[in-house]
């Protein structure tokens, strides 16, 4: 089955877009987290639900793989990181609710984190 969610690139010069995974193989993910292995961070950003996943070895990438936009995220739901910084590549797909399995990103979510403007979120949060 497949859900539809967003990859967010580490470099902030390349835009993020939506994407589609197979839900049911978390290896399906690995292609937008650096190879994988993948992990999530079930994250509550002002009572919105996403569940984002990073390669779980983000903490032993080079400090110039920071994401941003990525740890941004984890900051405002606050949840924090090893390192206080994602880094790598990061996918964002929506809650499994009652599911067993992640289910497509909120449209209008997904809409709104394609358009926002990252810069001063960014300035604002501390990043490693």
């Amino acid at each position: 089955m497949a859900i539809t969610g967003l990859h967010i690139p580490y470099d902030e010069n390349t835009p993020i877009t939506k994407v589609v995974v197979n839900e049911r193989n978390v290896m399906n993910y690995y292609k937008f987290v650096q190879g994988g292995p993948a992990e999530a961070g079930h994250l509550n950003v002002d009572g919105v639900e996403l569940a984002v996943y990073v390669n779980s070895r983000y903490g032993t990438f080079e400090t110039d793989m920071v994401n941003k936009r990525a740890t941004v995220l984890f900051a405002i739901a606050g949840v924090g990181m090893l390192g206080g910084a994602v880094r790598g590549d990061a996918l964002a797909v929506g809650p499994a609710g009652n599911s067993d399995y992640e289910k497509s990103l909120d449209p209008a979510l997904s809409q709104f984190l394609l358009e926002l403007d990252w810069a001063p979120l960014m300035e604002q949060v501390q990043l490693a």
